[in-house]
């Protein structure tokens, strides 16, 4: 039989695959727009650590950079170049939201690359 010491190394290290599949279980399997949907709701929440569980950290920092606003989702296109872009507007403010989400399954799923505001063009 093995030593204890052995078997309870085994199990941590099991432990520890485990908790990181659950962290990036579906991640792959969500579309671009459920992508967007969470880091416009990190935004709504003013939760940075979510928002960076599917953006890079230059994207959070500009996002929430930014003053919240209730915006619509007005959903995802492919765009030539690669990725989608989805779109949140604010009819009343005449101001719209861009994130382009990249990736895919084949490399663990979706994220926001980047963000920009209808007032930078």
């Amino acid at each position: 039989m093995f030593p204890a010491r052995f078997l309870a190394c085994v199990v941590m290290a099991a432990l520890a695959v485990s908790a990181t599949d659950t962290a990036t279980a579906g991640l792959g399997k969500q579309p671009p727009a459920t992508i967007a949907r969470q880091f416009y709701q990190a935004w709504h929440a003013n939760s940075r650590k979510a928002a960076l569980k599917i953006a890079g950290k230059e994207a959070v920092d500009k996002l929430f950079g930014v003053r919240w606003r209730a915006m619509a989702f007005k959903g995802c296109n492919q765009r030539d170049e690669g990725g989608f872009e989805c779109v949140y507007a604010d009819a009343k403010a005449d101001f719209s939201l861009a994130m382009i989400v990249d990736g895919g399954a084949s490399v663990g799923g979706y994220a926001v690359a980047s963000v920009s505001f209808s007032s930078e063009e």
